[in-house]
């Protein structure tokens, strides 16, 4: 199963204005896909997975769980799902945001040093 990037946080595409929150809990999750455009974030693709009823979640033969799958809010197959994500945010350009991540000394001696 692919994300955006990863099982949540946010990742991007270096350049290209574009980039994924991915995230949930219990059963209910997304990925959200957004480009600037003219300064202001504009979410361009939506979509959404999880479990009818998270209270009592239905697994198949194999022990998954049963979720129903939506993009831009039309409900679609699994395997549709993933595609519709690849389609719009392919992964293996992806950057997650975590990876460039300084800590507040880091910051601090970068600023110094100019």
């Amino acid at each position: 199963m692919l994300s955006c990037g990863g099982d949540s946080g946010i990742s991007y595409m270096e350049k290209e204005n574009l980039f994924c929150d991915t995230g949930g809990r219990m059963d209910v999750y997304h990925n959200y896909i957004y480009q600037i455009i003219d300064g202001e974030f504009v979410l361009i693709s939506k979509g959404e997975y999880g479990a009818e009823n998270n209270t009592n979640v239905e697994v198949d033969a194999q022990g998954r769980p049963i979720y129903q799958y939506f993009w831009n809010d039309n409900q679609v197959t699994e395997e549709s799902y993933w595609q519709e994500l690849q389609n719009a945010f392919p992964s293996e350009r992806a950057v997650e945001a975590y990876e460039n991540m300084f800590s507040a000394e880091e910051i601090l001696q970068q600023i110094e040093a100019m």
